[in-house]
């Protein structure tokens, strides 16, 4: 059970590489150097453990090219457990299940430790049950009820609504890899530009213009799927705008419905009104 370093570089050596050593210009080193570079020189170190992978990384330090290279690994390797040590927090070691939960339990590390988007993006569940007659997403919530769910590609129009129609996305889980992917989104996204929304049919959920948004919202539509059912959320987030950075506030409520088709194929359909009276940002 060789420990294995990946350096700033993306290259990758044994731990007791002496080519390693002679290029850290450190000899025989009388102290740890898997942790040395570990928390000073954004390397990775990790062990092969049968099925199993051990990972040491520093969330605050981790070069981005490193975690390409993990990536690469782990999407050849593909363990079936990852066990996560951050060598900044001794004892916090995170078992985060197999090697795709793993790639992004590490990105929401790095992003929130490098991008400072801990506090971006916020979310709340409510009832849908209990919207309010006059709100569109009501209406919405009623017409797929009626239906049972039943909704053929040329019937979402009219389940949402013309308010809604502009502000939807439909998205299917793709087989036998589960990705999920867009099938039709609407032109009246504050967030997107008009080209990406023209564009995005064939895209993944999570390949949005703000990478990180875009995992986030991953991770929520990942949920539905896993439940199938009903999903109604405030959501309060900051994102990327081109040349702007992460300045941008939005705040929404969004209904995420399963639909089925007569070929058996399951989709999410999400709609969402823009909400400015919605604050989840933590006060003072």
């Amino acid at each position: 059970m060789s420990t294995h370093l990946i350096t700033e570089r993306g290259e990758l050596h044994e731990a007791t590489s002496p080519d390693l050593q002679r290029a850290l210009q450190c000899g025989a080193p009388d102290f740890d150097l898997v942790a040395y570079t570990v928390r000073n020189l954004g390397y990775i170190a990790f062990r092969r453990i049968g099925a199993a992978f051990r990972l040491w990384l520093r969330p605050e330090v981790v070069s981005k090219v490193a975690l390409a290279a993990l990536y690469q690994e782990l999407a050849q390797a593909r363990p079936e457990r990852v066990l996560m040590s951050r060598i900044d927090s001794p004892g916090h070691d995170e078992l985060v299940g197999d090697w795709t939960r793993a790639v992004r339990r590490i990105d929401t590390h790095v992003a929130e430790a490098q991008d400072g988007i801990a506090s971006a993006f916020h979310h709340a569940p409510r009832d849908p049950g209990r919207l309010r007659p006059d709100d569109p997403l009501a209406a919405f919530f009623g017409r797929w009820r009626e239906r049972g769910g039943a909704v053929e590609a040329g019937d979402v129009a009219e389940v949402l609504g013309p308010v809604l129609y502009p502000r939807h996305i439909q998205v299917e889980a793709r087989h036998p890899d589960g990705a999920m992917v867009i099938r039709s989104v609407g032109g009246g996204f504050v967030s997107y530009s008009a080209s990406w929304s023209a564009g995005a049919s064939g895209l993944t959920i999570d390949h949005q213009p703000d990478y990180y948004y875009g995992k986030w919202v991953g991770e929520l539509y990942r949920d539905a799927f896993a439940h199938r059912a009903p999903v109604l959320h405030d959501m309060d987030v900051i994102v990327v705008h081109p040349g702007q950075g992460r300045r941008s506030r939005v705040c929404y409520r969004r209904l995420m419905v399963p639909i089925h088709r007569r070929d058996g194929v399951l989709r999410m359909l999400s709609a969402s009104v823009l909400d400015n009276s919605i604050n989840l940002r933590v006060k003072a």
